[in-house]
C-alpha cells in the first residue's frame, strides 16, 4: 500500500451510527435513511449521487464544459501547483476530475483559471516544475476524409463510403476491417461476453470518438495501455487497439501485483449513471481511478467501517487489501439499510483483467 493510500487510516476507525451523520448526506437522502431507520425497508441507492462529490463539502465547484481547440493551435496552458495532488492516470475527454488545491498559491491560481476559459495542465508530480506550458492540439484523423479526397479526386458522387465500397475492387472485408460502426458492433459483443449488459445498458448514445474515450474509462486497461491509445490520432485506430486486446480477456478481474484472483466481470456494478467507473479524491488530495464490483474475493479488510469522507453517501467504508500479497485495493463499502448493501471499489490501478493468451511477438499488430 503506497504512502498515499494510507491517508484513510487517520480517520477515525470507530463505526460511525448513521443518524451521526445525517448532516453530511443530502436532504433527500437524510429523509429516506431516517424512513428506512424506522420502517427497516432497504432503499435503493441514487446512483447521481457520486457524480456530485458530496463528500468534499460546500467549498466543492463545479465547472462544467469543454474548451474546443483548432487543430495544430499552439496553446499556452496554466500549470497549477500540485503539492499534495497527486493523479494516477491521465484524464481522458469527457471525464470529470476532482481536485484539491491545498495551498495558498495553488487556490490562488485556480481561481484565476475559473475566471478564465477554465482550461490548464496537470503533469505528474515529479515532473511539476513548470508554471506554464506550451501544447499543440493534435488533429484527430478521419479515415472518411480520405476516402472523400479519393472521391473527389475520382469525380465521383457518392452519398455514402458505402457505395464506394460496393464500387471498389478492393475486397468487401478489407472495408469491414476500418469501419468504425462494424468495430464497434464487435466490442460490444466482447463487452457483452465478459460484462453481461451492467456496462452496455448505461453506454452513451453519442459519436463513437466520445464511446470509445467511455470505453477506456470503464474496462480496466492498465495506464500503460491506456498512454498508447491516447497517443493514437484516429478513433479506428484505437478501436482496432482495443478490439485486438480485449478478445484475449477471460471474466477474471485479478491483482494487478500478484495477480490473484479478486472479482468477476460479470459482477461488474454501475453505482454512478456513467457505468462502473469512477473518478474520486481523498482528503489528502490522491486521486483515483475505480471501478465497482457487486461481489468480490481474495480480500482483506483492515480497518474498522466509517462514514467520514465516503465517496458514496450514506455508505461506511473500509479499506481492503490482497489477500495474498497485501496489495492496496481498494475499499469495501457497506450500509444494510440500502441496495445495495454492500460492495467493492477497486482501484484501477491495482487490477487489471486475466489475459487468456499473450501475443509472442511484441509487435502490436493493430497499428495502421
Amino acid at each position: 500500500m503506497s504512502d498515499s493510500d494510507t491517508d484513510y487510516l487517520s480517520a477515525d476507525e470507530e463505526s460511525v451510527n448513521i443518524d451521526e451523520q445525517l448532516d453530511i448526506i443530502p436532504v433527500e437522502i437524510a429523509s429516506e435513511v431516517g424512513e428506512v431507520i424506522a420502517h427497516n425497508e432497504p432503499v435503493e441507492f441514487q446512483r447521481g449521487l457520486p457524480d456530485q462529490h458530496t463528500y468534499l463539502g460546500h467549498e466543492f465547484n463545479s465547472i462544467p464544459g469543454r474548451v474546443i481547440f483548432a487543430d495544430d493551435e499552439i496553446v499556452e496552458l496554466c500549470i497549477p501547483d500540485q503539492s499534495g495532488m497527486e493523479t494516477v492516470a491521465p484524464p481522458l475527454p469527457g471525464q470529470t476530475v476532482p481536485l484539491g488545491f491545498f495551498t495558498w498559491r495553488a487556490r490562488n491560481t485556480a481561481a484565476k483559471i475559473i475566471q478564465g476559459n477554465h482550461t490548464f495542465g496537470v503533469l505528474p508530480r515529479e515532473d511539476n516544475v513548470y508554471q506554464f506550458a506550451e501544447v499543440k492540439i493534435l488533429p484527430e484523423v478521419s479515415l472518411s476524409s480520405v476516402a472523400n479526397s479519393y472521391i473527389s479526386g475520382h469525380n465521383l458522387r457518392l452519398s455514402k463510403l458505402s457505395q464506394l465500397k460496393s464500387l471498389s475492387s478492393v475486397p468487401s472485408f478489407i472495408f469491414d476491417l476500418y469501419d468504425p460502426n462494424i468495430l464497434m458492433e464487435k466490442i460490444k459483443l466482447h463487452v457483452k461476453t465478459l460484462d453481461g449488459t451492467a456496462i452496455l445498458a448505461v453506454m452513451p448514445n453519442s459519436e463513437i470518438l466520445d464511446i470509445c474515450y467511455w470505453l477506456i474509462l470503464q474496462l480496466p486497461f492498465s495506464e500503460e495501455f491506456t498512454m498508447e491509445l491516447l497517443s493514437m490520432n484516429c478513433v479506428v485506430q484505437r478501436l482496432r487497439a482495443i478490439l485486438s486486446v480485449i478478445g484475449k480477456f477471460e471474466q477474471g478481474v485479478c491483482c494487478k501485483e500478484c495477480n490473484s484472483s479478486l472479482a468477476v466481470t460479470s459482477d461488474s456494478l454501475a453505482l454512478s449513471l456513467h457505468g462502473p467507473h469512477g473518478t474520486f479524491v481523498n482528503p489528502g488530495g490522491y486521486i483515483h481511478d475505480t471501478l465497482t464490483y457487486s461481489n468480490a474475493s481474495g480480500i482483506d479488510v483492515i480497518t474498522s467501517p466509517t462514514m467520514e469522507f465516503s465517496w458514496f453517501p450514506g455508505y461506511n467504508w473500509q479499506i481492503m487489501i490482497c489477500h495474498s500479497c497485501g496489495e492496496h485495493l481498494g475499499w469495501k463499502f457497506t450500509n444494510k439499510d440500502l441496495n445495495p448493501d454492500n460492495f467493492f471499489c477497486f482501484t484501477k490501478s491495482s487490477v487489471s483483467l486475466r489475459i487468456t493468451k499473450k501475443e509472442d511477438s511484441p509487435e502490436n499488430f493493430w497499428v495502421m
